[in-house]
């Protein structure tokens, strides 16, 4: 969210600066700077990255609980009678939510968050 926000801000006075109103710019980056500070931190835990703010699916924590086991996706999609396509944006989605960008990461972080 953060992010976005820090994007339209950009946005905002790279267009003020366009059209050259200095005054407009100097308004957007207070508004801004002000939306930016009520924006919470994420709560941290262990090794520095946030709690998942999104809980996991029922279906998704299947998926996870099948990653630890370190067989192909192909092989959990089988398992679970659904598409590899289906298993692998269930997979994405458990990334995201967790913050992770791999299975060993995944499985290290769900086991920390008591997940697996």
């Amino acid at each position: 969210m953060t992010t976005c926000l820090v994007w339209v801000a950009g946005t905002l006075v790279r267009i003020a600066g366009d059209v050259g109103d200095v005054r407009s710019a100097g308004a957007l980056v207070s508004e801004a700077a002000a939306v930016l500070a009520l924006v919470p931190a994420p709560p941290e835990r262990p090794g520095g990255r946030p709690r998942p703010t999104e809980r996991l699916t029922q279906r998704e924590l299947v998926v996870l609980s099948r990653l630890q086991q370190e067989v192909p996706l192909r092989q959990i999609a089988d398992g679970l009678y659904v598409s590899v396509n289906t298993v692998k944006s269930h997979v994405r989605s458990v990334y995201r939510k967790l913050g992770v960008c791999s299975r060993a990461e995944a499985v290290r972080s769900a086991r920390t968050l008591g997940l697996l």
